[in-house]
This record gives C-alpha cells, structure tokens and sequence, in this order.
C-alpha cells in the first residue's frame, strides 16, 4: 500500500509544530542545566561548612534556587501554553480562508457568532462542507480542557477561583497538570508542553484525513 502524501498545508502544519517541540527541549534542557550547575556549584562551595553553615547559607540562596527549580520553568510553560494554542488556532483559520475562497463562498468567518478554534470548526464543518472530526479526542482536549487552561493563564495566571477548583481538578486529572487547591493555583508539569503538541498533531493529521474521505473537488484539485 503506497503512503498517503500530505498536501501543503499539512506540511506546513506538521512543521510549525515540529519546531514549537523543537523549541520545547532546546529550552527545558537549558533550566534543568541551569538548576544541575547551582545544585553543583552548590554542594562544591558548601563542602567544607558544618550542616548548620549550609542550611543557613542555602537559605540566603533560596530565592535564586526558586527561580531556577520553579519561576522559570512555570513562566515558560505557561507562555508554551499560549503559544501552542495560538498555533493551532492561527492555523484552522487559515484554513478556514482557504477553504473558503476555494469554495468562493461568501459567508466569512467573522460572520460566525462563535470565536477562536470553535468558529472555525464550525466553519470548516457547517459553511464549507468538510467533514470535521468534532467526536476526535484530542479535538475534544484541545477545544474543552487545553482552552480552559489557556483561558485562565492569560486572564488570570493560572489562577482557579474557588467554585471552579473541582471541576478543574477533574478536568486535569489525565494531564501533567497539577492544582494547588489550598491556592486555586494551576502548574503545568515537564511533560504538558510536549503532550499539548503530540494531542495538536494527531488532531490536524486525523483532520486531513478527513479532507480526503470527503473527496470534495475544484476544478479537478483537492481543497
């Protein structure tokens, strides 16, 4: 059986989010390197002190060891989050116009009363004509829990209020996502960023293949 060939856009697609994974290690590498070193350099300028020296000088340097262990790799997943989100909904829209001036239809987008990836689902479903994969997974993590997340990191830092902290809770429960619920305070673990990536691709490669179970035709071309 001969291999399915991707279109442009899939390409296209499939590369951005080969980079954004890219990304992803370049800079998690980068702070558990950084938070190795002080841990060393650490254990190498404390060797000689008596343990009470050592705590009492590890505690002069708790706010530099904090940056390291928790600020840093929590301000960079969270600006992940926004940034993989952004990605995914940049690109259905983009779809969105394409598909749309294949078609020449003339309803535009921005005449769906829904916004962000769900107007455009609706409209690659509804207005163009293409099977869209509502009933997916990971369509379903990326337009239900991923968007809460996103949703709450860039209105309010992550932050739950307190009627919302169990169904979050429930919500995250199969994510590397953690709540502080004394705080109403989301974490995103190591591991969310390269999850949120692997749910994105499979998603926009069930998507195309849906495109061409629909077999919808132009002038003799796939849309």
């Amino acid at each position: 059986m001969s291999q399915r060939r991707m279109n442009i856009y899939q390409l296209v697609i499939n590369l951005g989010l080969n980079e954004l994974e890219e990304y992803v290690t370049e800079i998690e590498d980068f702070l558990e390197q950084r938070l190795k070193s002080f841990d060393e350099w650490f254990e190498e300028k404390t060797k000689d002190f008596s343990e009470e020296d050592k705590d009492t000088y590890g505690e002069h340097l708790s706010d530099e060891y904090h940056k390291l262990a928790d600020a840093f790799p929590t301000t960079f997943r969270s600006s992940m989050l926004l940034n993989i989100y952004s990605f995914i909904e940049k690109e259905l829209n983009q779809l969105c116009f394409h598909y749309g001036n294949r078609k020449d239809i003339r309803i535009e987008l921005n005449d769906l009363r829904d916004s962000g990836v769900i107007r455009a689902s609706k409209y690659i479903d509804k207005v163009v004509g293409i099977n869209f994969p509502h009933e997916l997974t990971e369509w379903k993590l990326i337009s239900g829990v991923y968007r809460e997340l996103r949703n709450s990191f860039a209105h309010n830092g992550g932050i739950i209020r307190e009627q919302g902290i169990q169904k979050m809770k429930e919500k995250i429960s199969d994510l590397p996502v953690s709540l502080n619920e004394r705080h109403g305070e989301l974490k995103l673990e190591k591991e969310f960023c390269y999850k949120f990536i692997k749910d994105a691709r499979i998603f926009f490669n069930e998507f195309f293949l849906d495109v061409d179970q629909s077999n919808q035709k132009l002038d003799g071309n796939e849309i």
